[in-house]
């Protein structure tokens, strides 16, 4: 029996239904809130016209928890007055929801109680770039209040005092995107970033304690473990690596075949980790293992957020957050429980406000509340706008102009950045519009030209895109090259240059120059080529092979044209699309197996010596992985390190291998450091590249072509780069040696071969290339330098002169582009284009490879280049 009056019946929190009859029995059905959940409490055995009354004891009843939610999100509310992506969203036990963009700023967000709507209450403008990220650190002295943090493209992290929202501090220390932040389990007022500069670091009191160095690639996410103090990062490189408290690497997990894009914590053992591979892992940092993967997501997921009772959620590029949960105990049972559609491409970022619901930040510039309670779902019409906005977006993303998808079109974030010439046009997507934007010098800013119109074109399947490598491309040809083995795969999309395509085929696959053309009229006889109608206008894509390369300076070239006035300037090259090139250029296809032969037998054979000493095969297989940048690979150390300086002393005709072998470990940023950093390291090798580059009898073109790719894969890092930069005389008296014809020998004469060495294609690209690497360090950040303005002019003459001599047809080609780079820089008239003579004479020779070159891009290239010196 249960006394009513101890569920404190009154006006105010209960009250009963119409009587509801079974019979001859009526029953009420009393609602009550206790401690904010209704409860059903209903009565039985009532006579007829009785009323139900305070201290009154029944004989049986019966208690149950009224429906109020339910196991679907639904969307709640849309927070709007971002202008561009919203990149991350945090939360803080009162419901506040803090939101970063890539409109510069961030924005806090406050609940209407007691609706479910929020309004923004502040607006902070610290960052001079986009706002990566979001974290809020709960009170701790002096800050009674917590603290809001935030991390951007400009490598600081902002402190904001929450009170008064004042910015009280700009972290330095990163040298690259802060991409990642989160508060300490541990320790109050400490908490991790992680940055594109391949670190992660943790802060206490505004000061850098401890920095993660290892990863060889940006690091995306950290988070540390309650208890166990373990701190966890994610990277590009595919690894997730566990640290001590003090910064030693305890384990290495791997797993997922592309970048690491976020982490979760699920205990003081247990966290979460989502990929680019479109997987989530469960993992114990304990033992080292993953415990569970899961699949679900059609695309790469860039955020994973745990909720309650073992819940978690992720969002993803699909334009979907996905809600997991176990169905019984263990790490198998994790199923995907729902999937949340939105009208946005991207799903940047997800998070579990404290009441259970989530918050998402998306690429069109909303935050969306979901909830599960039905007391906070939105009305009945906004839930019907919504799924008829989502219905919109899928419309959308199948719609094309010009053969390029309109979802993939950039919003008006892209507008934002200024324009680098007069007259230069966008494409830009606003909502199912797509307009025009041209650039206006005059005014500084971009005008509108009108809407874009295009017919919606049919597509392949349903995408039109062949997945290739965890890529999509237009085409991915099968290529024979021998009999009798599997064909080559060649992936290519309408909007690549065919020649670029077929050269970057020919490196990847070790195959010879030869093939250059056949390769490319192929892809042009078999594809359907559409020029690009959108300027990409990143400055991370190189062009020669497609792939992300350091950029020296991280920013546009210096002092470029736009630097100067049209009007008033007496020389004024403008930017196309080869030049000016403002990337680094790699050479990172090998033999790896061919050159771990050849050094295993020299090992063998060489005599074992103070000078040679000997190398362990352990040691030398190791260095293998690492150079090939493996992801199973063991860390770079000093053994290593002095495994390749032993046998960089090697005898020349053994040096080959090595040579080889140190321009794929110089991608390392570890060895690039432990190599050119240290004044005796460096002049060592300095020394070895001095003794191979001095042609000899002994000399042979693959010899020469490896010291001149090790040379330009220095600048992979900065280290490499500044010693580069330091020797330009040398490198640049060895561009004028090795270039064919300069010593004057004619076939006859050559009886000791060195012009046939020089005409070799290997050689020839490489040098080109070197020349290139050149030109962009001293075209970039060094480019509007007086201090460096004497080395720029050298080396203008000295591409000159490779121009004139390479025949080769990449070569010519990078060699053009290494010209068009260094002349971009300048606002008057170079010293030696003075002379009407040299100027005349370089047109000439453009006008001449322009009409007699096959690939297109060099003509185009050369032909533009020639117009620009003539006019």
């Amino acid at each position: 029996m249960l006394c009513h009056r101890n569920w404190e019946h009154n006006k105010s929190n209960c009250a009963p239904s119409a009587p509801i009859r079974r019979g001859n029995v009526f029953r009420y059905v009393f609602v009550y809130c206790v401690q904010n959940f209704p409860i059903e409490l209903i009565t039985a055995d009532q006579n007829p016209g009785s009323r139900c009354r305070p201290g009154y004891l029944y004989r049986s009843i019966r208690i149950r928890m009224a429906t109020s939610t339910t196991n679907t999100y639904k969307i709640s509310c849309q927070l709007t007055g971002h202008t561009a992506d919203v990149r991350g969203v945090a939360v803080t036990g009162d419901g506040t929801i803090f939101s970063a963009s890539r409109d510069k700023t961030s924005r806090v967000w406050r609940k209407n109680e007691p609706n479910v709507e929020f309004s923004e209450v502040q607006t902070l403008k610290g960052h001079t770039n986009f706002v990566s990220c979001v974290c809020f650190l709960k009170s701790s002295p002096p800050f009674k209040s917590g603290l809001l943090l935030t991390g951007g493209n400009d490598s600081l992290i902002c402190i904001y005092e929450p009170e008064s929202w004042t910015l009280v501090n700009k972290l330095t220390g990163h040298t690259n995107t802060v991409c990642s932040l989160s508060a300490s389990l541990n320790e109050e007022g400490v908490f991790l970033s992680a940055s594109w500069d391949a670190t992660a670091r943790l802060w206490q009191n505004g000061d850098s304690k401890v920095t993660f160095s290892g990863h060889q690639a940006a690091v995306w996410c950290v988070i540390d473990l309650p208890v166990s103090k373990l701190v966890i990062t994610g990277s590009a490189d595919k690894n997730i690596y566990v640290w001590s408290r003090s910064g030693d690497l305890q384990k290495r997990l791997t797993g997922h075949t592309d970048c690491v894009r976020g982490l979760a914590v699920l205990s003081p053992s247990d966290f979460l980790s989502c990929s680019n591979d479109a997987t989530v892992r469960w993992w114990s940092a304990a033992k080292g293992e993953c415990l569970g993967t899961y699949y679900g997501h059609s695309n790469f997921i860039y955020c994973v957020a745990a909720g309650p009772s073992g819940e978690f959620a992720t969002s993803a590029e699909d334009g979907s957050v996905r809600v997991w949960g176990t169905t019984s105990e263990g790490t198998s049972s994790v199923e995907c429980q729902q999937v949340i559609q939105l009208p946005s491409q991207t799903v940047w970022s997800v998070a579990y406000l404290p009441n259970g619901d989530l918050v998402t930040g998306s690429s069109d510039g909303v935050i969306r509340v979901f909830s599960r309670e039905i007391s906070r779902h939105a009305s009945d019409v906004i839930q019907e706008v919504y799924q008829q906005e989502i219905a919109a977006s899928h419309s959308v993303k199948e719609e094309e102009i010009g053969g390029v998808k309109i979802s993939e079109l950039p919003g008006r974030e892209v507008l934002l950045q200024d324009g680098s010439r007069d007259g230069q046009t966008k494409l830009v997507r606003e909502g199912k519009v797509v307009n025009c934007y041209q650039w206006v010098a005059s005014t500084g800013s971009w005008e509108s030209l009108g809407e874009v119109i295009g017919g919606s074109g049919g597509s392949q399947d349903t995408s039109g895109k062949t997945l290739y490598e965890g890529k999509e491309y237009d085409y991915v040809f099968n290529v024979d090259v021998e009999d009798g083995k599997p064909p080559l795969k060649l992936p290519y999309n309408k909007s690549d240059d065919p020649w670029m395509a077929a050269q970057k085929f020919i490196e990847d696959n070790n195959l010879s120059q030869y093939f250059l053309d056949q390769v490319a009229n192929f892809i042009v006889q078999n594809s359907n080529p559409t020029p690009t109608v959108m300027e990409q206008g990143s400055s991370f894509m190189d062009p020669f092979t497609g792939e992300n390369r350091y950029i020296p300076g991280g920013g546009a070239v210096a002092g470029g044209p736009h630097a100067g006035d049209p009007k008033t300037a007496s020389f004024l090259v403008q930017p196309t699309a080869y030049y000016p090139q403002k990337t680094y250029i790699q050479f990172d296809q090998a033999n790896t197996n061919a050159i771990r032969e050849k050094l295993h037998d020299f090992n063998h054979h060489i005599s074992p010596s103070p000078e040679y000493g000997s190398i362990q095969n352990e040691v030398l297989d190791e260095l293998m992985k690492i150079s090939a940048l493996d992801s199973a690979a063991p860390l770079a150390s000093d053994k290593h390190v002095e495994a390749l300086k032993c046998m960089l002393r090697w005898p020349l005709d053994k040096l080959h291998p090595v040579l080889d072998l140190t321009r794929l470990a110089v991608r390392n940023k570890t060895i690039n450091q432990a190599l050119f950093d240290s004044p005796q390291d460096s002049e060592f090798v300095i020394g070895v590249l001095q003794k191979v580059l001095d042609v000899s009898p002994a000399t042979t073109a693959p010899l020469l072509a490896f010291a001149l790719r090790l040379t330009v894969n220095m600048f992979a890092h900065v280290y490499g780069e500044k010693l580069a930069i330091d020797h330009w005389s040398f490198f640049l008296s060895s561009l004028l040696a090795l270039s064919p014809d300069s010593i004057g020998i004619n076939d006859v004469e050559d009886t000791n071969g060195v012009q046939s060495l020089l005409r070799s294609g290997p050689v020839q690209v490489a040098l080109s290339t070197l020349l290139l690497n050149l030109s962009v360090a001293f075209s970039g950040k060094l480019g509007s330098s007086v201090e460096f303005s004497q080395q720029r002019e050298k080396l203008l003459e000295v591409s000159i002169e490779v121009v004139s001599r390479v025949k080769d047809s990449e070569a010519q080609f990078r060699a053009i582009v290494a010209f068009g780079t260094l002349i971009s820089t300048y606002v008057s008239t170079p010293t030696c284009l003075r002379n009407e003579e040299t100027r005349s004479s370089m047109a000439k020779m453009l006008g001449v490879i322009s009409e007699e070159a096959k690939p297109p891009k060099l003509k185009e290239c050369a032909s533009q280049l020639k117009k620009q010196l003539v006019c």
